[in-house]
């Protein structure tokens, strides 16, 4: 959601809040994989070792978690320093 401000009659300013759900992406037949440091490497018993979506039962094989807590600001701003003029400095700001 976001907003036009109309500060003073050259300057115009847009504040807003962006919202996003960052969801992981799936493999349709779990054909993924995946460097886990506590998985056991089965040659050598230490930890360290791949580990193969298509081989896991109980895994999330999208290696990762939803997260539902993105919310990011945004600024904006049009200023014309010349009334009749054709000169309009534009800037914004934001977080990704």
């Amino acid at each position: 959601m976001q907003d036009d401000f109309k500060v003073t009659r050259g300057l115009t300013l847009n504040l807003g809040l962006r919202y996003d759900v960052d969801a992981p992406r799936h493999e349709a037949h779990n054909q993924t994989s995946n460097f886990s440091l506590t998985a056991i490497d089965p040659e050598f018993g230490i930890p360290g070792a791949m580990v193969f979506g298509s081989q896991c039962d109980n895994c999330n094989t999208a290696w990762a978690d939803t997260w539902w807590k993105d919310i990011s600001p945004r600024i904006g701003f049009a200023y014309s320093p010349a009334r009749a003029g054709k000169t309009v400095i534009r800037g914004g700001f934001s977080i990704f």
